[in-house]
């Protein structure tokens, strides 16, 4: 037993010798070096996690390293990978989402003796981060109410009706955390979106330490109540955290933490029912401009004829959204849960007729299946991977990345992953590891997500010899914080892309 310990740990220091011999510029001629070193840097974790690596050529079938290949792991946000692969494939990187705003009846002396209608046709950029002016998202309903004008109409007889039927009436994926509702990643899906579906909570720090901040929202509303209990830091304060949650189906959202004095942090809180919200938006503004509707709010899928409210409407405006391929920039880059949960819901609407979460998840497992996936290997219940019910192995992962390489649009797919310098997790770690060596190749492009002790990364690494690599690193039962899993897939990551190994090597 003695001299096994031993052994194994003359092994381990053997490997990471060699892993620092590699680093200092040690060449390497063929993939067992590599694959040492990915095995050291597990090594070094000191964790009875269970670890999921597969390495691939691009341009080869060479697998470089493979650990626990064929093991499902949950993907995380690498889900949306697969999401936003589909789109493009499917839907053609020129698609775009359109949301109409319609009325009945006839404008006379200023009074439309009709209904005011809103139809959403899946477009979560409604108001969002890929607007003119995000700060000032209700400047888009400014806008209509110019588009309202110009027919002569300054108020509305009926009602404000807010289509959202588009999609089915599930707005939360299957098996959710429901704890982190609330969370701007938590957002409620609808066909009919504004601002992201949530609320942008503007605190600043007093002067004085334990002082309740001050709070403003972006946009202005009182669509969704707010409970301030973020609180002013001490002088030595410098990064403060604030968090924002909120019961199931409850618009009153609570906001903790702490700010630093006199300084300002933003969170954004997801509200429920977002057809309401745009409605309530929607509605201030046309006031404020002076356009008045005198009935309510109704959702046209609550009514009872649909027909009777809104036979015969004419269109004012329709608003077009930015083409897939940016919303697919966005999705990826920003793990935008709500962009791939929209993207997947219109896949099921466009190609199978049903905007559904079941619909757009069979699109994409049979997208997968037409790039040589099994079905064995991967299983979808959303988009964005937010859900405990997605899973995916490492190998199927990076045989994805392989065959997804080969297809059209995927420069588009490729120039949606961060980089180094180029998007807030990855790449905003990538651009550290450059500043300590600036002459390191670092050509990486990469996606990743996890909770609940699962984490993942996969995307792409081109080494120093010009061997391109695809590549997916998965941990289940990680007892450490998320931090690290993530250090050590980064080490994994740069590993790949100083290797010396080149083309044929």
């Amino acid at each position: 037993m003695i001299s096994r310990t031993l052994f194994s740990f003359a092994l381990l220091l053997s490997t990471v010798l060699g892993v620092r011999a590699a680093a200092q510029g040690t060449p390497q001629t063929n993939y067992s070096l590599l694959n040492q070193e990915i095995r050291a840097i597990i090594a070094e974790s000191r964790t009875s996690a269970t670890w999921g690596v597969c390495v691939r050529e691009i341009d080869a079938p060479v697998s470089v390293v493979c650990e626990n290949e064929r093991r499902l792991f949950m993907s995380g946000a690498t889900q949306m990978l697969l999401t936003t692969a589909a789109a493009l494939d499917r839907l053609g990187p020129e698609f775009r989402f359109r949301t109409s705003l319609a009325y009945t009846g006839t404008p006379k002396a200023g009074v439309v003796n009709g209904n005011l209608i809103v139809r959403g046709r899946g477009d979560p950029t409604l108001g969002g981060r890929l607007s003119p002016r995000p700060d000032r998202p209700e400047d888009l309903f400014r806008q209509w109410a110019g588009e309202i004008k110009r027919l002569g109409a300054a108020s509305f007889n009926g009602i404000l009706i807010l289509d959202d039927t588009y999609f089915d009436d599930d707005t939360v994926g299957p098996q959710w955390p429901e704890q982190e509702t609330g969370a701007w990643y938590t957002a409620e899906v609808s066909a009919l979106c504004f601002n992201e579906n949530c609320v942008t909570f503007v605190l600043r720090g007093k002067r004085r330490a334990n002082r309740r901040a001050a709070c403003r929202t972006i946009p202005p509303t009182d669509y969704a109540l707010f409970n301030n209990s973020v609180l002013t830091g001490s002088r030595d304060l410098k990064e403060g955290y604030v968090r924002a949650s909120r019961q199931f189906e409850s618009n009153l959202i609570n906001l903790t933490g702490v700010v630093p004095r006199k300084k300002e942090m933003r969170v954004r809180g997801a509200i429920h029912n977002p057809p309401l919200y745009v409605g309530s938006i929607l509605r201030k503004t046309l006031a404020e401009e002076g356009i008045a509707i005198s009935g309510g709010t109704a959702m046209l899928r609550d009514l009872p004829s649909a027909d009777f409210y809104t036979s015969g409407a004419c269109p004012v405006v329709v608003h077009v959204s930015p083409p897939l391929s940016e919303i697919v920039e966005a999705t990826n880059r920003n793990s935008q849960t709500l962009y791939a949960e929209a993207i997947l819901k219109t896949l099921g609407k466009e190609i199978r007729g049903e905007g559904s979460f079941r619909a757009g998840s069979e699109v994409v497992v049979q997208f997968l299946k037409s790039l040589g996936i099994p079905e064995s290997f991967v299983s979808v219940a959303d988009g964005s991977g937010l859900s405990m019910a997605n899973t995916i192995s490492p190998q199927a992962m990076s045989d994805f990345l392989v065959a997804v390489s080969r297809q059209p649009s995927w420069s588009i797919l490729e120039r949606s992953l961060e980089s180094a310098g180029n998007g807030p997790n990855v790449g905003k770690r990538l651009e550290k590891a450059l500043e300590t060596d600036p002459a390191a190749p670092l050509r990486i492009g990469a996606v990743q997500g996890g909770a609940r002790a699962t984490y993942s990364m996969a995307g792409y690494a081109t080494t120093a010899g010009g061997q391109r690599l695809a590549f997916s690193f998965c941990v289940a039962d990680f007892p450490l914080p998320a931090a690290q899993a993530y250090e050590c897939m980064d080490r994994m990551a740069l590993a790949l892309a100083r290797s010396a190994l080149g083309p044929g090597l």
